[in-house]
């Protein structure tokens, strides 16, 4: 009855803020279930966050390292140690955030927020979808409640692609045609890349030729 009053409660405050929540307790590794449940109603907020500061947030604040490392790695994931699998989940969180947004960029030119939509927390596990104000493209935030109290995005899914089983895809061929430690190498080289065009970026806007929330190929 307490986790039922509970659930009800959230669906009403999120009902009376405009963002319909629908959740729901179920057994979760956590030592409180309802914990997870109580914080799901700031998440949309922290999300919100997220997108407004997209350009300059740092990855391991917003997102689930050690999730996404499992799931990009996927069957390969049973082979390589913790260590392993968090260093590579921190830079494919990188390469997350770098890509997230050139992707969202794009749309924020005419509005600056997106709408958020119905979200569902079940136990530890979580997804919140969101469109943009003019419905051209739709987004669906993964989210988990991680060891050290909080919700953490582990995968990003834009019109029902999830970019973390892209990954995985691209992933599984190099490891099995080469090895993991060439994917390392090749994903380092990228996020490099990367940050470098981004530190680049600040001196070229301010000559009015490029964005920085644009950096990168």
């Amino acid at each position: 009855m307490r986790r039922r009053l509970l659930a009800i409660g959230i669906l009403a405050l999120t009902t009376g803020a405009g963002l319909g929540v629908r959740a729901m307790a179920v057994d979760s590794p956590v030592k409180d279930p309802d914990r997870p449940l109580k914080s799901f109603v700031g998440v949309m907020g922290a999300l919100q966050d997220f997108n407004t500061n997209v350009c300059t947030v740092e990855s391991p604040a917003v997102f689930d390292v050690t999730e996404i490392g499992r799931r990009a790695l996927g069957r390969h994931a049973h082979d390589r140690s913790k260590a392993d699998v968090a260093e590579l989940g921190e830079l494919v969180a990188r390469l997350l955030l770098r890509w997230y947004a050139r992707v969202l960029h794009p749309e924020r030119r005419a509005t600056t927020d997106l709408i958020f939509g119905t979200g569902t927390a079940i136990g530890s596990w979580a997804t919140i979808s969101a469109i943009t104000p003019r419905r051209r493209q739709t987004f669906v935030y993964h989210l988990r409640w991680t060891v050290d109290g909080g919700w953490r995005v582990y995968d990003i899914e834009v019109d029902g692609r999830s970019q973390i089983r892209t990954y995985y895809t691209m992933f599984d061929r190099i490891i099995f045609n080469e090895r993991y430690r060439v994917l390392v190498r090749s994903i380092k080289a990228e996020v490099d890349r990367d940050e470098v065009d981004r530190d680049e970026a600040p001196r070229a806007a301010n000559a009015g030729k490029l964005d920085r929330c644009r950096s990168g190929p």
